[in-house]
């Protein structure tokens, strides 16, 4: 059975998901009681942004009557002890919240300030490695040239760095592999090459990378396989004072056929004009 109320997080943008569809999203007791245990997440863990809808046609039909007694109980101290405060809960999040909202991955990514899936990306002009944090806008993107990968390669990162699995040092076992079904390159390796594609070598305004985040390897790569990167702004957060803000990078490394092989975020700190001077 699944949950009254969905929480998903996408970076600093989190989702609230009223699901009973079925019940055009009406709150029983357990749903309520899952809103408040949202609500309590949320507010600890506050994200940059809430999505907040129903699932289905509608958004929310308020209380749902199918469990209540209308001889017993009392219908206006339920609303004003449990359904009224979990409003009030929404309305006082520290965070900007929109509810409800249909429009274009673009008008969404401006409201949230996250790049969205489907929102335009701005492709030419300089590398944006070179741009200051306040020059830098979502969307920005890199598509950078192609690399292939060779057996070669394989062998010298499985020499470098210890990591002689057998699925990108054997081909005849790897090619036994119902997922592989021959050698594939280490997916550490795509990455670390993705890198080289993408990475601006000169100094500048990007002081570090410190970190990635939602690292999936989506395909494997194969001897043969050539592989670019579509690089793109997704979120800027400033730090007063700090001469420098966080920017965070959508990178999703493509095959030659179109095909997504891995994809994550890339977090950077990014320097602010004043801190040049």
């Amino acid at each position: 059975m699944s949950s009254p109320i969905l929480l998903e997080r996408d970076g600093g943008v989190a989702e609230l998901v009223l699901n009973r569809p079925e019940r055009r999203n009406a709150l029983d007791r357990a749903a309520a009681a899952a809103l408040a245990s949202a609500l309590d997440e949320l507010e600890k863990n506050p994200p940059r942004a809430l999505l907040l809808r129903g699932e289905g046609k509608g958004f929310c039909a308020g209380r749902d009557l199918s469990d209540a007694e209308p001889l017993t109980e009392d219908a206006e101290a339920i609303l004003r002890d449990s359904l009224n405060p979990l409003v009030a809960r929404l309305a006082t999040l520290r965070c900007p919240t929109v509810a409800a909202v249909q429009g274009s991955p673009d008008t969404l990514s401006a409201l949230t300030g996250t790049f969205l899936p489907g929102a335009t990306r701005h492709e030419g002009g300089p590398h944006p490695f070179t741009k200051h944090f306040e020059d830098l806008a979502l969307g920005d993107t890199l598509v950078t040239e192609s690399r292939t990968i060779t057996v070669e390669d394989i062998d010298r990162f499985a020499d470098l760095t210890g990591d002689h699995f057998y699925a990108h040092t054997d081909e005849e076992a790897a090619a036994k592999s119902p997922i592989f079904g021959g050698r594939v390159a280490h997916g550490y390796f795509v990455i670390a090459a993705a890198a080289g594609l993408f990475v601006w070598p000169d100094p500048g305004p990007v002081l570090a990378n410190y970190g990635i985040d939602r690292l999936r390897f989506t395909t494997p790569v194969k001897p043969g396989d050539a592989i670019h990167v579509v690089f793109t702004c997704k979120e800027k957060a400033p730090r007063r004072g700090a001469g420098y803000g966080e920017v965070r990078w959508d990178t999703q490394v493509v095959n030659q056929d179109g095909t997504v092989v891995a994809a994550y975020d890339v977090l950077t700190m990014v320097a602010t004009r004043e801190e040049k001077a």
